[in-house]
């Protein structure tokens, strides 16, 4: 019942209001855009959408390139016989400074918590706003240890690289620790669906992973799934 609700999102627009979402598409979901077009196609409107139906295109020709893996994290190098998967520069600053921060926070949070301590045992006049900046810090503590989960990115990811070519599968990752480097056939390779993310494996093994409600990520996993099976 939700897909079909989902799937008739705009049924009960009337024309001018698709007009109007057409003016602003740019701030619509990919989903959303398709839905809207869906619906727009079928009644036939007579207006102007160059630029609205240029947009999806854009999307869909970033999503057949697999740009968009450049969000999560990854970036392709493709060929007419091969396909290359490895982790972007930037994604691995982005873990290093995520450790730092994480780090620094953490430290901040212990000292706030020392403090705290030290001050319901002290004899000293009770200060308010002291124990509410404590308080504060201790919770920035907290979300430094949310930052450091970088560290297991960082070191899963360190060598990675997925090839596609000459019908093999090679998955370069690190399991526990080692990197190893894993060769299997094309038909390995497919998507897990969870509630909250959608997975490419390699039979068994995570490769990369996305929230499900990303749609664009979604379907760059599936292009990406389609292209190391189509190897040759």
């Amino acid at each position: 019942m939700k897909i079909r609700k989902r799937n008739n999102m705009y049924q009960d627009k009337s024309d001018h209001q698709l007009l109007e979402l057409v003016s602003i598409h740019k701030k619509l979901t990919f989903q959303a855009q398709l839905y809207l077009k869906r619906e727009i196609d079928k009644r036939q409107l007579d207006a102007d959408f160059t630029n609205f139906h240029q947009t999806i295109e854009d999307k869909r020709s970033k999503i057949n390139n697999l740009d968009y893996l450049e969000n999560m994290g990854f970036q392709s190098l493709n060929s007419n016989d091969s396909i290359e998967i490895t982790r972007t520069k930037s994604a691995v600053i982005m873990d290093v400074v995520a450790i730092v921060v994480g780090l620094l926070f953490v430290l901040i949070g212990v000292y706030a918590i020392v403090t705290l301590v030290d001050s319901f045992n002290s004899d000293e006049a009770f200060n308010i706003f002291e124990l509410l900046l404590n308080v504060g810090l201790a919770y920035l503590g907290i979300l430094g240890f949310q930052f450091l989960s970088g560290i297991n990115r960082l070191i899963d990811h360190s060598g990675f690289k997925l090839l596609g070519l000459g019908q093999m599968i090679t998955l370069r990752k690190r399991f526990d620790m080692t990197l190893s480097e894993v060769q299997k056939e094309p038909s390995s390779i497919h998507l897990h669906n969870s509630e909250e993310e959608i997975t490419l494996q390699m039979d068994d093994v995570n490769i990369i992973s996305t929230y499900s409600d990303n749609n664009i990520h979604k379907i760059t996993l599936k292009k990406l799934k389609e292209k190391l099976q189509k190897v040759s």
